[in-house]
């Protein structure tokens, strides 16, 4: 089954809800923080294989905050679709703490990258005609090849 959005307006999210192949009409539930929203609708399509549902936004849902709607149709565990509805002060110190943290993981992910970096260099061989590339890494001096690491014996893998 597959969710598109029609409109959303005076309350009301509309949806087109699409089956693989024509029948029965779906029973379908929406979720909002784990409570069932009640005054769901669903109507004939422009085919057989299609339902048009109207989901109420309840009065709770409107207000400072993120509010997150998850359909589901019976016999899918996994959600149809979703849709959220954000407003309020409280989103923008939501938002900024997202970017914080976003932020922060990308810093640890350039650190892990620069630190991989330095513990891998390659070296090239001549053999006859052929180049091998083997890559060297030594975890203990964060150092690049054996030249530079004198106390350990480099790893070599072959790339």
């Amino acid at each position: 089954m597959q969710l598109d959005k029609i409109d959303f307006s005076n309350g009301m999210w509309r949806g087109l809800l699409t089956a693989e192949k024509s029948g029965a009409s779906p029973t379908f539930s929406v979720e909002l923080n784990g409570a069932v929203v009640e005054g769901t609708r669903i109507s004939a399509g422009p085919s057989d294989r299609e339902w048009v549902i109207d989901i109420p936004i309840p009065n709770h849902a409107i207000g400072d905050g993120v509010y997150t709607f998850l359909i589901f149709v019976e016999g899918n565990s996994a959600p149809v679709g979703s849709f959220c509805i954000s407003a309020g002060r409280a989103m923008e110190y939501d938002l900024q703490a997202e970017v914080a943290l976003l932020r922060e993981k990308l810093e640890i992910l350039i650190r892990a990258f620069r630190r991989h970096i330095q513990n891998a260099a390659t070296c090239r061989r001549v053999t006859g005609d052929k180049i091998h590339m083997n890559w060297t890494y030594c975890a203990s001096t964060l150092s690049l090849g054996a030249s530079k690491c004198p106390n350990h014996t480099p790893i070599f893998l072959r790339h």
